[in-house]
């Protein structure tokens, strides 16, 4: 508290006065006629007291010898003595810091006795300054005193007292904590101290703080302010006493105090979210929000003030109703840059990561927000957030559903396959302990990717195993993750990739089995009848493996069991149409469908997670030339595994240069290239041991040194492994057009191909 030590420091030249029979607690003097009369022995008496109650541990005795009763009956009988009442008061007030003797100073009419000796001695800040004191430690966390004081009127003159004597520092910041104290018990009270003219009193404290002496009483000054705004009849008030202003004032002198600026913040975001409709206006033609913006690009790694700016800038964008669509639109657009820097500094922080998510997801709703954001590179930002927060589901969930609104941008592929979004989503549903809300999230983030054209080809080649798993799981067609599995299963279907990974992995079986056991619920036979429609339409084994398994009778099953459903019937009917079509088959016999080849006999090569982990990831090698000096350069592989790209990462506006890996030959370790070996006077070559060249089936190579032989060695190797892994990938594909070309089309094949769309 304020006066914590007051007491002790005041009489420090006192030495302990009274000790009878060998009882320190034991005071006739102070209950005795006499000391009615000699004031002098009683002053000596609570100076012997307060020289006991500076030791902590010295408060329960001083309860169990009733000492608060008979300092509370000195109070009363001395009333006009100003040396004893502020002697014994603040004896009082350090012993109220007990929350036991709060209630014994309510239940002997302690509070009472305060407020007489207040409108004794209005006149004298010694005595006002002890009973403050006093007050301020009776009303922590003490409804009932809190209503006592109400009732007796005492907080009248503790805001007359911090008027008059606004000057005097320690009366002030007691009448301050009472204040804040009274206030923070409920709305009736805040309302209570706004008709006795507090926040006028406040105002004209705050007015005249400068200097460093002054942050301490500043800062009390703002929070008292900031509590007594958490009534929507008060913004008005504060409003018309200029007091936002003030506070921006008091900020910007004071910026380089974080916690008084965190206060002040504070005070305005609770303000925000406190006024009325009508008043918003008002508010914006404070200079609030330009202050707030100036001490967000001063502070941007202060992670409490950037907390504080998100809090009002949430509590802005959420207040607004339509007809402040102006305003709304401005709040929204200034939201952007305050939520993104936020995200950026503070990766790791949860409450922030919280705040800046619920704020972007909330301001997507506004167009100019949404044409904003398409043309900022977004993504890498709010994946890095969601990494580095894996471990909190409730962040991660968040994350991923800003993902999912980001996605109904008009956003690129490169934008997508750059910010490893897919990482993020394969490594949660990887998880065998993943939390089944971030699995639903991650799940309708992936069906946003997916039907981004672009990006689902990269989607199947690292996510359709992992998704087939989970469905594969019997605990999953029980679950409302299933429909979802199905639907993104089928999107996967319609590339000719996903369309062979699923046949090798079971997905038509699986899809039957499903539907022969959970035929009952609408929602989901509709559902698995479109994927498997979307996997016949891009291949012909598809199609013929679905004719062979029975799959015609049992959707003619299905459609009779829920022709009251029109979704299933729909969806049936398709099916039925689809699969014994044969209105594409010229189509795709000229050319405007590609025929998708048998898997049978083909395995698809695998790249190792780790592996294709650390070449996306990349690391800054050292790039040796013909001619120019050696250059550090951040080399990484491209996310769809096709380029090898090395850019100057000292320069953000070079451009990227790369190579296909398809055109790759081999990587050899060691010196094995004249630009490795070459020596001049101004560099040595290369260490051996360090040194490294990619060799392109062209002749041209690729020189680079590392910075340690197994930093080398992990590159050479990763190196090789995604070489080999397109070799093989380039003769499936080979060997499979050579299958088609070399195969005429029997009459069943012919009317497969009727199934077709253009690819």
């Amino acid at each position: 508290m304020v006066h914590s030590s007051r007491s002790a420091s005041c009489f420090s030249g006192i030495q302990r006065y009274i000790c009878v029979a060998g009882q320190p607690w034991t005071f006739p003097v102070l209950t005795s006629d006499a000391s009615r009369q000699d004031e002098e022995v009683c002053l000596l008496a609570l100076k012997a007291i307060s020289n006991f109650a500076s030791a902590q541990d010295t408060v329960s005795a001083m309860v169990e010898h009733e000492i608060p009763l008979l300092l509370i009956r000195t109070i009363k009988r001395h009333l006009t003595s100003a040396t004893i009442l502020e002697v014994g008061i603040m004896v009082l007030a350090d012993a109220s810091r007990n929350p036991h003797v709060r209630d014994l100073v309510r239940i002997h009419n302690g509070i009472s006795a305060i407020g007489d000796t207040i409108s004794v001695h209005k006149t004298n800040p010694k005595v006002l300054d002890a009973a403050f004191y006093c007050l301020a430690n009776l009303t922590v966390q003490s409804p009932d005193n809190i209503a006592s004081i109400v009732e007796s009127g005492c907080m009248g003159a503790v805001i007359d007292g911090m008027m008059k004597f606004s000057t005097a520092p320690s009366l002030v910041e007691a009448a301050l904590a009472t204040l804040n104290n009274v206030c923070r018990n409920g709305i009736t009270e805040r309302r209570h101290v706004a008709d006795l003219n507090a926040c006028h009193a406040m105002v004209e404290v705050l007015k005249p703080l400068v200097g460093q002496r002054s942050i301490g009483l500043a800062k009390s000054c703002l929070v008292a302010i900031a509590t007594f705004a958490q009534c929507p009849e008060n913004i008005d008030v504060l409003l018309d006493a200029n007091a936002l202003n003030l506070i921006c004032t008091k900020v910007m002198v004071y910026r380089t105090d974080l916690d008084l600026v965190k206060v002040g913040i504070s005070t305005i975001a609770i303000v925000a979210t406190s006024c009325s409709d009508a008043t918003l206006p008002a508010l914006l033609e404070t200079r609030c929000l330009a202050t707030v913006l100036v001490i967000a690009r001063a502070n941007p790694y202060q992670d409490a003030i950037q907390a504080a700016i998100l809090q009002l800038f949430t509590g802005l964008y959420s207040r607004f109703s339509n007809a402040h669509s102006q305003l709304l639109s401005t709040i929204r657009l200034m939201s952007i840059p305050v939520a993104l820097s936020s995200m950026y500094c503070f990766p790791k922080n949860a409450m922030i990561a919280s705040a800046a998510a619920t704020l972007l997801t909330g301001v997507l709703t506004d167009q100019q927000v949404r044409g904003r954001l398409e043309l900022i590179d977004i993504f890498p930002t709010v994946v890095r957030v969601a990494m580095e927060q894996i471990d909190n589901h409730d962040v991660v969930r968040l994350m991923l559903n800003l993902l999912a609104e980001l996605m109904t941008l008009n956003v690129t592929s490169s934008a997508v396959e750059g910010s490893n979004m897919l990482d993020l989503v394969g490594y949660i549903i990887t998880q065998p302990d993943t939390n089944p809300k971030s699995l639903e999230s991650a799940l309708a983030l992936l069906s946003q990717i997916v039907t981004h054209g672009d990006s689902s080809e990269l989607a199947v080649q690292m996510l359709a195993k992992p998704l087939f798993d989970i469905a594969s799981n019997p605990e999953t067609s029980r679950t409302a993750t299933y429909p979802v599995l199905a639907a993104i299963l089928g999107d996967l279907a319609q590339t000719t990739t996903g369309a062979e990974i699923l046949l090798q992995l079971g997905f038509i079986d699986l899809q039957l089995k499903i539907l022969a056991e959970e035929s009952r619920h609408p929602m989901l036979v509709s559902i698995i009848l479109e994927s498997l429609r979307k996997l016949m339409r891009s291949s012909l084994k598809a199609r013929a493996d679905l004719k062979q398994k029975g799959a015609v009778r049992m959707v003619e099953t299905l459609r009779f069991q829920h022709s009251a459903e029109a979704r299933v019937s729909r969806a049936a009917n398709d099916f039925l149409r689809d699969i014994e079509s044969t209105a594409l088959a010229s189509k795709a016999r000229t050319g405007y469908a590609k025929p998708i080849a048998s898997t049978d006999g083909f395995k698809l090569p695998e790249l190792d997670q780790n592996v294709r982990l650390f070449l996306v990831a990349g690391g800054v090698l050292v790039k040796h030339c013909k001619r120019a000096l050696p250059r550090k350069m951040n080399v990484f592989v491209s996310p769809d595994l096709r380029f090898l790209v090395w850019r100057d990462p000292g320069n953000q506006k070079s451009k990227p240069r790369s190579f296909f890996l398809d055109n790759s030959d081999r990587v050899v370790a060691g010196r094995a290239t004249p630009e490795l070996q070459r020596q001049t006077m101004f560099y040595t070559p290369a260490a051996e041991p360090l040194a490294f060249a990619v060799f392109m089936k062209d002749g041209r190579t690729l020189n680079l040194e590392a910075h340690t032989p197994a930093l080398r060695q992990q590159w050479v190797q990763a190196l090789r492994e995604i070489i080999r892994y397109r070799q093989d990938l380039a003769k499936l594909t080979t060997e499979s057009k050579d299958n088609h070309s070399g195969n005429s089309l029997k009459d069943e094949d012919s009317t497969l191909l009727g199934g077709f769309n253009e690819i």
